[in-house]
């Protein structure tokens, strides 16, 4: 059964609605994610630069071990957000999948770059190839604040997704020195933990 110009209209009416006015939610998730790897990225600088007395094979580890923690938190914090006020909004569920697809991109680009090097398939330079990784990580959060702010109508937001951007050429001047995971920490405090809080206060 086709549909009326009309019902279209009211389709569409219906969708600004729903986001209007409803503030964006899930900044847990950017503390949370956002805290447990600029303690990675910290902790990488700090003892590829000798400050910290560990083995530069612990740097790979510190950064596999978020991953794990964050999953469990992040389990907790979608059961929690389920039952806030607005969360099935329409600029809220377009913010859950941006960030979602970032999720999900950036954990398959980095399994595939840890199976490249362990297979040898991949003949880069480590530090390029995190920094590719990290730079693309950054677009993402480009992309998903720009998005939200557009179907939310959240202006505010258009300034977290110029943080990333901002991040993710920083990154790329920073390749293949110990200063890019300084970039990191930084960026993914600047973009992810900083607008997490500001958007627990602002709900």
């Amino acid at each position: 059964m086709g549909t009326t110009a009309q019902d279209d209209l009211q389709y569409l009416r219906q969708m600004a609605e729903q986001g209007e006015k409803q503030p964006i939610q899930g900044g847990e998730f950017g503390i949370l994610w956002g805290s447990l790897y600029m303690l990675a990225s910290l902790y990488a600088y700090a003892t590829l630069s000798g400050l910290l007395p560990f083995s530069n094979s612990t740097v790979l580890i510190a950064f596999l071990l978020p991953i794990p923690i964050g999953l469990a938190g992040h389990y907790v914090l979608i059961k929690r957000a389920a039952f806030q006020p607005g969360a099935f909004s329409f600029g809220n569920r377009t913010s859950s999948a941006a960030w979602s697809t970032v999720g999900l991109s950036a954990g398959a680009i980095f399994v595939c770059i840890l199976a490249g090097k362990a297979l040898n398939l991949i003949a880069l330079d480590e530090a390029v190839i995190w920094g590719i990784l990290q730079a693309i990580v950054f677009s993402m959060y480009s992309v998903a604040y720009g998005t939200t702010a557009q179907t939310s109508g959240d202006k505010f937001l258009y300034a977290y997704a110029s943080m990333g951007l901002a991040m993710a050429v920083a990154t790329i001047f920073s390749i293949g020195h110990l200063e890019m995971f300084l970039v990191l920490a930084a960026g993914v405090f600047l973009a992810g933990v900083l607008p997490g809080i500001i958007s627990i206060k602002r709900s």
